[in-house]
């Protein structure tokens, strides 16, 4: 593949920079402007200087009335009690609805429940399911004797001789706090 080719089909459709016609920046004319006189072509100049002009007037004037606007917009937004978050909410919200509405998201929403069915409904997922519903069967009878025994356990040492003598022993002792405090 030549190279310098793919380069320049590259850049074919991009605009390109004008040559500087006479040195002082300015940019070629067309030829009808060429055939002017020099007189005609200076007259045509000031003319385009003027409509020149008169643009930039007009945009900087529209770029203070637009600024004004958005001064008066955030005034208003600020007096309805209307914030730069719950815009910006609103704009989320908004814009999902819209992506969900979109024909693109539903067909992808089917493919992925389309999907899940295959799945859930494959030999190898059923297997995988039954073995795990098993084993948590399993575990949580396991852990049950355990919590069960210990339950017994623990019964079993609050109804012993020592456990009883040492909650009177405990209760005494509050008791007199109690009744020396309120003294």
């Amino acid at each position: 593949m030549n190279t310098s080719a793919s380069n320049s089909n590259k850049f074919q459709d991009e605009p390109k920079t004008p040559d500087v016609s006479d040195g002082m920046g300015e940019f070629p004319m067309s030829q009808s402007f060429m055939n002017l006189s020099i007189e005609e072509q200076e007259m045509k100049k000031e003319e385009w200087r003027k409509e020149l002009a008169e643009v930039e007037y007009e945009i900087q004037t529209m770029r203070q009335v637009l600024t004004s606007k958005l001064r008066k917009s955030s005034e208003l937004k600020r007096k309805l009690g209307i914030t730069a978050w719950g815009e910006f909410s609103n704009d989320i919200t908004q814009g999902l609805r819209n992506v969900k509405e979109t024909s693109t998201f539903q067909t992808i929403e089917e493919k992925v429940e389309e999907v899940s069915k295959a799945i859930s409904s494959a030999p190898l997922y059923q297997k995988t399911e039954t073995a795990l519903k098993t084993t948590a069967e399993k575990t949580t009878t396991f852990l049950g004797g355990i919590t069960g025994g210990l339950s017994a356990k623990i019964g079993a040492v609050k109804n012993s001789d020592t456990f009883r003598s040492m909650e009177e022993r405990v209760g005494s002792v509050y008791t007199n706090v109690k009744v020396t405090s309120l003294k």
